[in-house]
């Protein structure tokens, strides 16, 4: 098994931190922007539907007719329940333009309220959309005929409605979220210092000097002798002993050799 070189082991936490802050700075701007976004969008929408007759009246059709298209998706787009300008139709009928518009006005609304507006039951939110069921389900089925002004106005109400209940949620459940949420996590040069391998230092040792005390001479030890050992003066007397006898017993012989 290949052992992972050390500067390799260094820089991954730093990266991985690094990639870390970025995901958490893109969450952040999300949970702050995310309204205001929604809004754009729907503004971007209403702005193509009243943008197709005008451009269509100026004659730029390889413009007109892909926004035309496009809001399809979203639309039926039959020419009656549609509003015209200028002689060409909108991109979009009377009822989705009821319901895109007020929601993009609850959402300027909503914005500019800095998120702090309050929210309605969720029974005032079924009530405001049932106008809108009653009249598309009963013209669906052919039980009778809507009219442009019914189609705008359950059209509007759905779109306030949504906005009204839905917003607000969104937002109480971002601010639980937040409140509840884990402390932030380690900056990248502080999950660095957590994974960098640590640093051992060798303590040194100094050894302690002992000074001798000042009535011994530099000959003798501030040592105490062991019990069978003698002093340095006792060996010096005894030597001085061997030799005085030595000189005792070496003067008869040399005396007695004289005389003869």
């Amino acid at each position: 098994m290949a052992v992972q070189p050390l500067y390799e082991q260094q820089i991954y936490p730093l990266r991985q931190g690094r990639l870390d802050g970025i995901m958490n700075r893109a969450g952040a701007i999300t949970l702050e922007y995310w309204a205001l976004t929604i809004t754009v969008l729907l503004g971007i929408i209403v702005l193509a539907a009243l943008s197709v007759p005008f451009l269509t009246y100026l004659g730029l059709y390889s413009i007109a007719k892909p926004i035309f298209y496009s809001l399809h998706l979203i639309c039926a787009q039959i020419p009656a329940h549609s509003f015209y300008i200028l002689g060409h139709q909108l991109g979009m009928g009377a009822r989705n333009m009821g319901i895109y518009g007020s929601m993009f006005v609850g959402g300027l609304v909503f914005v500019l309220s800095k998120k702090r507006l309050w929210g309605i039951p969720w029974w005032i939110w079924i009530l405001m959309i049932l106008p809108m069921a009653y009249d598309g389900l009963t013209q669906m089925f052919g039980l009778r005929e809507s009219t442009w002004e019914l189609r705008l106005l359950t059209g509007a109400l759905f779109g306030i409605g949504n906005m009204w209940f839905v917003l607000p949620f969104i937002q109480k459940t971002v601010n639980e979220m937040m409140a509840s949420a884990t402390p932030a996590p380690m900056l990248a040069t502080q999950q660095f210092a957590a994974h960098a391998l640590p640093v051992q230092t060798i303590q040194q040792f100094v050894p302690i000097q002992t000074p001798a005390p000042a009535n011994l001479s530099v000959a003798e030890t501030p040592l105490p002798l062991a019990n069978n050992t003698a002093p340095l003066s006792l060996f010096a007397e005894t030597s001085d002993e061997v030799d005085a006898s030595q000189t005792e017993e070496a003067a008869p012989i040399e005396s007695t050799v004289t005389e003869e």
